[in-house]
């Protein structure tokens, strides 16, 4: 089943339950795709720096280029941004399976990356 593409209601679903605040096992159950698969349009979705009503705006075709493997510019993000999703992806497993909260999360990432907007007053 690797490398097939899902319904475009599929993928509308996955990213209104998303922007609604479900967690991604939770949209996995409803949509009965894998949470691998829901994980993998999650952060499509985050990458291309938009927000639900520009993915409802969005004709089947924009979608589709929007959405394809081939077609998402990793390199368009900055170091900057990058770094911060990296970070994110990390934050969430670490704080699901309870090792460390999330202040302490936020403190570590602004120590390792000082150059953050608001970095010094914020620790």
């Amino acid at each position: 089943m690797a490398n097939q593409t899902i319904s475009l209601n599929n993928l509308k679903k996955i990213l209104l339950l998303y922007t609604n605040g479900n967690s991604k096992r939770s949209i996995s159950k409803q949509t009965k795709l894998a949470r691998n698969t829901v994980r993998h349009y999650i952060k499509e979705f985050l990458i291309q720096h938009i927000n639900f009503e520009d993915i409802q705006a969005q004709n089947n075709n924009d979608l589709i280029k929007l959405f394809s493997h081939n077609q998402v510019k990793y390199h368009a993000i900055s170091e900057r941004n990058n770094n911060l999703i990296t970070f994110l992806l990390c934050a969430e497993k670490r704080i699901r399976n309870n090792e460390i909260a999330l202040n302490l999360l936020w403190k570590e990432y602004l120590m390792q990356h000082p150059d953050v907007i608001g970095a010094a007053n914020s620790i």
